[in-house]
């Protein structure tokens, strides 16, 4: 599993460099990748990807040491599961505006007895996604 180079750049103070991906390619996407982004993230939400296209792309992003990231189009714990089965190290979740929309947000990204998910990954070994769900690290709003 190659290790979350967020996490560290968040550790020691620094700023994320994302790209963004709307537009439903692999080719695209590799392309992205290849040019140094710290992390890129598959738009599900305004992009005119679907589930198929993401993991595609995904996979084009896993030939570099690129974070891959989701926007998932709502808060909704299927589509936020599979997404983590699919390989992403993180998720960019709209519709989160009340305290209960944030822990149910979270129980969708932990396994139980803390969350509520499920584990079925979709992912190939040459995606080289981790064989457990890292714990997400949130980032949340004061007003949460």
């Amino acid at each position: 599993m190659r290790k979350n180079k967020l996490l560290e750049i968040f550790q020691n103070g620094q700023s994320v460099v994302n790209g963004w991906l709307a537009i439903p390619s692999s080719f695209s996407a590799e392309i992205m990748a290849h040019q140094g982004w710290d992390s890129l993230t598959v738009d599900l939400q305004h992009g005119v990807s679907d589930y198929q296209t993401a993991i595609s792309m995904l996979q084009a992003i896993g030939t570099t040491d690129t974070v891959p990231l989701a926007r998932v189009p709502w808060l909704e714990e299927g589509i936020i599961m599979r997404m983590l089965d699919a390989g992403v190290y993180g998720i960019i979740c709209p519709m989160v505006n009340t305290r209960e929309d944030a822990e149910r947000f979270v129980q969708a990204c932990y396994y139980p007895p803390r969350g509520s998910a499920v584990s079925a990954p979709s992912a190939p070994c040459s995606v080289r996604v981790p064989t457990t769900r890292v714990m997400p690290t949130i980032i949340s709003s004061p007003s949460l």
